[in-house]
């Protein structure tokens, strides 16, 4: 996703950033093309995004559902890939309530379509009340309907990002 564009809120204009859009390590941080995916801000400067889809014809290798996760730096531009949100990473989720969350399952995996939020969960006996990067919903590559809510600490992620992380 090469092609970024920031909106002024007090203009109302949008400005192309895409020229100075690079990745981390490279450019294998720097997601692929998508559409149906979702964002969320983890702070100030700092938008996650995961999933999506890109619906190339099947003689390019398309359709083609997306499970990974990515961070954008709104300061520097820079994006790097979040391997603990992608499928298999260190999230928790399944098709019942918050009460039952487990941080020992995999993620939600090649999705479209979904939503995500960043919300203080309440004192839970399963789950520390702080900040989480909630998702829910979607479509999965079989057209499949997603009811499975996920979540992970923001803390998490951002102190993965700052190199205190696995």
């Amino acid at each position: 996703m090469r092609e970024v564009y920031s909106l002024d809120l007090g203009s109302l204009a949008w400005t192309e950033r895409t020229s100075r859009v690079t990745g981390f390590e490279g450019d294998d941080d720097v997601p692929a093309a998508r559409q149906a995916h979702a964002a969320v801000a983890l702070d100030d400067s700092r938008v996650l995004v995961t999933g999506g889809w890109d619906d190339r014809p099947a003689d390019k290798g398309g359709p083609v559902h997306f499970s990974d996760a990515a961070v954008l730096d709104c300061r520097t531009w820079t994006w790097r890939r979040v391997p603990t949100l992608a499928a298999g990473g260190a999230a928790a989720g399944r098709d019942r309530g918050l009460d039952q969350l487990d941080d020992s399952e995999a993620g939600p995996g090649a999705v479209a379509g979904h939503t995500l939020a960043v919300v203080d969960l309440a004192p839970d006996a399963e789950l520390d009340p702080r900040p989480y990067v909630v998702s829910f919903g979607g479509r999965g590559p079989g057209g499949e309907t997603r009811g499975a809510l996920w979540a992970v600490p923001v803390d998490d992620v951002l102190a993965w990002l700052d190199g205190r992380g696995a």
